[in-house]
């Protein structure tokens, strides 16, 4: 005969009845922590989702855009900064033409005349200058300067606005400055930014970066 608790139930059975419920609970638990993980993940997600769309929002309010109809290309710049139109048609030393020339100064730029030309103490000048150039390819028109087969260093080929181009540093005479030339329809594009020291370079290099990125050929 089956030995029965006090509540009519034998051993065996008692034991599969808590066996059944350990289970039935397990599972309950297991489902209530995938829907939970479930949810985190999901949230996660949006958060991450509006992160990037803040982000960039933030970037398209903090850059105006330049536009050179004549010329035909457009680019972004930091909205701190200011910009200004340099030179129009005007005739360089090689007796090549510059047709344009446009200036972008970091808030914080200091500048001094003290010897030759200006010469940066503090913060970032760029410049956006387009002149008639013979040379088929950046590589050309490094190779045919003397000045810039002695001064041009860290050569490196690359891609703006669906073009092959070059950037290089320049350090001479205490000037210090990035540049990126692109060819395109007999003109020279080049794309520069002078920094007054490493900490100037460190501070702006990204906003040096941008505006290559954002550079473009309009229709």
């Amino acid at each position: 005969m089956k030995k029965l608790n006090n509540n009519g139930f034998s051993i065996i059975e008692g034991l599969l009845i808590v066996i059944v419920l350990g289970v039935m609970g397990g599972v309950g638990f297991y489902v209530y922590k995938a829907a939970e993980a479930t949810d985190k993940s999901s949230s996660n997600s949006n958060t991450s989702t509006q992160t990037r769309t803040d982000i960039n929002e933030a970037t398209q309010k903090s850059a105006e855009t330049y536009t050179n109809k004549e010329l035909k290309y457009v680019f972004e710049y930091p909205r701190t900064w200011t910009t200004s139109d340099t030179i129009k048609e005007a005739s360089t030393y090689s007796g090549s033409t510059t047709h344009a020339s446009t200036t972008i100064e970091s808030k914080d730029l200091v500048t001094t005349n003290e010897g030759i030309g200006f010469h940066l103490t503090n913060g970032a000048r760029m410049y956006v200058t387009v002149s008639e150039t013979n040379s088929n390819t950046p590589s050309a028109y490094l190779d045919r300067s003397s000045f810039l087969k002695m001064t041009a260093q860290n050569r490196t080929p690359k891609e703006v606005a669906k073009h092959p181009a070059i950037s290089y540093t320049v350090e001479y005479e205490g000037e210090r400055s990035l540049n990126t030339i692109i060819i395109n329809n007999n003109h020279l594009f080049n794309i520069k930014m002078d920094y007054a020291n490493e900490s100037a370079l460190k501070t702006y290099q990204a906003d040096y970066d941008s505006l290559i990125k954002s550079f473009k050929f309009i229709v």
